[in-house]
């Protein structure tokens, strides 16, 4: 391909000439050129240390007595609304298509990408942030020993946790909907808001001790809360980027779900785990 371009150096100054282009426009052209036909050409390749270090590193390496050359390959969008989730499906099977034509037409080159590295990024990155969940976990259950000194009370929290975890998780398969780089951030929020709502109701049962009057008394703010934040990551179902609109769908979901186990379910393990405990009085 270096061979050919320089070969055709007349041609297509010839052709540049003819369509309008000023001499002045094509001087990084021919300066390239004799550089490649100086460094390629003759043998004389050296280390990219000469005239255009900048500019020819971004797409010409040398090693081992070897150049390496970089391209872009553009493939045309089916639709103008490029965002659909089909059009995606299409482009990502396109890709992957043509990397296999490439390695099987030319094996020394090789198709990048985000299509075809996005599945190994995105297996580093769940195996990344399963590593890094476990100091996370340990300093949650920390605080919740430091509040909540019962241990009753800190399973309560932290089974509430868990299965607000895997029911998200569960919902985002049942919607075909894996996980990614972008919607896996969504879960350190998710546990967020979970302890934040369990510890709110665990302490209000701790008080009052009776089930109704702690949902009367703070279930309206649990709900008020869970509710605003949901409008505010709904807005990003709207995104045309996958990411962005699993990273919302993954809040909403865990968020919705937390507040339901928080409200619905916490409260009635509250009352199994403390069967003795009496309605304070007012």
């Amino acid at each position: 391909m270096l061979a050919w371009f320089v070969e055709q150096r007349s041609q297509l100054e010839a052709a540049a000439d003819k369509a309008g282009f000023e001499p002045e426009s094509l001087v990084l052209f021919s300066d390239v050129n004799e550089w490649l036909e100086k460094q390629f050409l003759t043998g004389q390749a050296t280390g990219i240390n000469g005239k255009f270090p900048g500019f020819v590193r971004r797409v010409l390496s040398h090693a081992d007595g070897k150049w390496f050359g970089l391209g872009t390959v553009y493939i045309t969008r089916p639709s103008k609304n490029f965002f659909m989730e089909k059009d995606q499906a299409w482009m990502r099977t396109r890709t992957l298509t043509l990397g296999k034509l490439v390695s099987t037409a030319a094996p020394s080159a090789s198709l990048s990408g985000w299509i075809p590295l996005g599945p190994a990024i995105s297996q580093a990155a769940k195996n990344d942030a399963l590593y890094e969940s476990w100091p996370v976990a340990a300093a949650l259950l920390v605080t919740l020993i430091i509040v909540l000194r019962r241990w009753r009370d800190v399973l309560i929290a932290v089974v509430s946790l868990l299965l607000a975890m895997c029911a998200t998780l569960a919902v985002l398969r049942f919607f075909d909907r894996p996980l990614n780089m972008a919607n896996i951030a969504a879960f350190p929020l998710i546990a967020g808001t979970g302890i934040d709502y369990s510890l709110h109701m665990l302490i209000a049962l701790k008080e009052k001790r009776e089930i109704v009057a702690v949902r009367h008394l703070i279930g309206k703010a649990l709900i008020v809360c869970a509710v605003s934040s949901c409008i505010g990551f709904a807005s990003l179902l709207t995104a045309g980027n996958r990411g962005v609109f699993d990273l919302g769908f993954a809040c909403c979901t865990g968020l919705i779900l937390s507040t339901f186990i928080a409200l619905g379910l916490l409260p009635h393990w509250w009352r199994w785990m403390h069967p003795g405990a009496v309605p304070a009085e007012e």
